[in-house]
C-alpha cells in the first residue's frame, strides 16, 4: 500500500511536468523558480531551454550527480551543470571542491550536534535544511556518508548542490571570476579556493591570511567595501583549501580540461580518476541546432525517427525536425517509472527544447 501511494503520485508528477515542457509556450514561460528546479531535481527531471536567458540557464540545476564517491560526483556535478565560466573551467571546479572538502569532506549530511550549519558547504540555508528534511532524510543529519543509503546521499547530493548555484553569492561569485591572480591550473585553482571561501563561504577571522593580492582587493572593495572591521583579515583554513584544490585539480582536470571522471579521490595526496569523456562534456549544441555530446544519441538516430513518421502519419515535422524531444529511460525489466532507482546516473526524463 505504502508503494502504490508513493509511486502514482510520482508518476503523475513526472508525466504532468513532460506534458508541460512538450507544450509551446513563449520562451520567457519557461524560465524556472528556484522551487520548480527543485521539484525537477527531487524527481530525476532535467529541463534545458537555450531561449532562457544566460543567467536563468546557467542555474538550470542540470547538473548530474554521478561517480565513484562523493568527490567524482561533485566534479561531475559541475563539468555537467552547463554554468558559463564553471563548467568549462577545471581550475573554478577544483577550487569550488577544495571547499567543500574542507567544510565537510562532501557529506551532504554533515551537521554537528549543536551547530547551526549544514550540508556540504555548512551552511544555515533554512531553504535547503528543509528541502531535505521535506524529502524525508531528516535522520542522516550528522552520519557520515558511508552509512547513509546512496539514493538518499546522491539525492540530498543533487538537492544541496542545485540550491548552491541558485544562491546570490554564488552566482556573485561566477561573476567575478576575473578576480584573481591566476585563472587557470594548479594556482587558478588555489586562487579560486579563495575567492569561494571569502564569497560562498565567508569565514573570517580564522588564523590564515589570505595569499591572493587580487582576492584581497575583492574582499576590500567588492565585498566589504567601506567596513575596515571585515577587511584585511585572515580566514578559516585557507591553505588547506588552496591545497584541497591543488589536489584536486591534478586528480581530475587531466590537461587542464573539464570532463567528467569515475575515479575516486578520499584524501590529499591520494587521488586516482579515470575520465569518462575525451571532451567538453556540457550539453552542446551545433549551428543547426541539434544536440550533441549526448552519449548513445545522434542526429541520424533523430532524423530517422523523423523519416519514419512521415510515412506512418503522412505528417512531418518544420524544417525536417522535430521542436523538442523527450528522451526516457527506464532501468531494468519492469514497467514504467517504478523500474526506475532514485539514485541512477541519469534522469529518467530529459527534454530537450531546440
Amino acid at each position: 500500500m505504502g508503494r502504490k501511494n508513493y509511486f502514482l503520485p510520482r508518476v503523475i508528477l513526472c508525466f504532468f511536468l513532460s506534458f508541460l515542457a512538450l507544450v509551446s509556450f513563449p520562451a520567457a514561460s519557461f524560465a524556472l523558480t528556484a522551487s520548480q528546479r527543485l521539484i525537477y531535481g527531487q524527481n530525476n527531471l532535467v529541463f534545458f531551454n537555450p531561449d532562457e536567458n544566460l543567467e536563468d540557464c546557467s542555474v538550470s540545476g542540470a547538473g548530474m550527480v554521478m561517480g565513484d564517491d562523493n568527490a567524482a560526483k561533485v566534479w561531475n556535478y559541475f563539468v555537467t551543470a552547463n554554468i558559463s565560466g564553471v563548467s568549462d573551467n577545471a581550475a573554478v571546479i577544483a577550487g569550488i571542491m577544495g571547499n567543500l572538502q574542507q567544510e565537510s569532506g562532501f557529506n551532504p549530511f554533515s551537521h554537528d550536534s549543536g551547530s547551526s550549519y549544514y550540508g556540504i558547504y555548512q551552511t544555515e540555508n533554512q531553504f535547503l535544511i528543509d528541502s531535505i528534511n521535506s524529502a524525508g532524510y531528516s535522520s542522516y543529519w550528522g552520519k557520515s556518508s558511508e552509512k547513509v543509503p546512496t539514493d538518499a546521499n546522491d539525492n540530498a547530493l543533487k538537492m544541496e548542490l542545485d540550491i548552491l548555484i541558485d544562491t546570490d553569492r554564488f552566482k556573485k561569485f561566477a561573476s567575478y571570476l576575473d578576480w584573481v591572480s591566476h585563472t587557470s591550473g594548479a594556482e587558478g585553482a588555489r586562487s579560486y579556493a579563495e575567492l569561494f571561501l571569502v564569497e560562498i563561504e565567508r569565514a573570517v577571522d580564522g588564523s590564515s591570511p589570505l595569499v591572493d593580492s587580487k582576492v584581497q582587493q575583492y574582499v576590500n572593495e567588492i565585498l566589504y567595501p567601506g567596513m575596515p572591521q571585515y577587511q584585511n583579515k585572515p580566514y578559516q583554513e585557507t591553505n588547506e583549501r588552496r591545497n584541497y584544490a591543488e589536489d584536486y585539480f591534478n586528480a581530475y582536470a587531466g590537461a587542464g580540461t573539464t570532463t567528467t571522471i569515475t575515479g575516486s579521490s578520499s584524501s590529499r595526496g591520494s587521488s586516482s580518476n579515470s575520465s569518462s569523456s575525451s571532451s567538453g562534456s556540457s550539453i552542446s549544441w551545433d549551428s543547426d541546432g541539434w544536440i550533441s555530446g549526448m552519449p548513445g544519441i545522434t542526429k541520424d538516430d533523430v532524423t530517422a525517427r523523423t523519416d519514419l513518421n512521415e510515412r506512418i502519419l503522412g505528417k512531418t515535422y518544420a524544417n525536417g525536425k522535430p521542436n523538442k524531444i523527450l528522451l526516457h529511460s527506464t532501468e531494468g525489466t519492469s514497467n514504467g517509472y517504478d523500474a526506475y532507482p532514485a539514485g541512477n546516473k541519469y534522469p529518467a526524463h530529459f527534454i530537450v527544447d531546440l
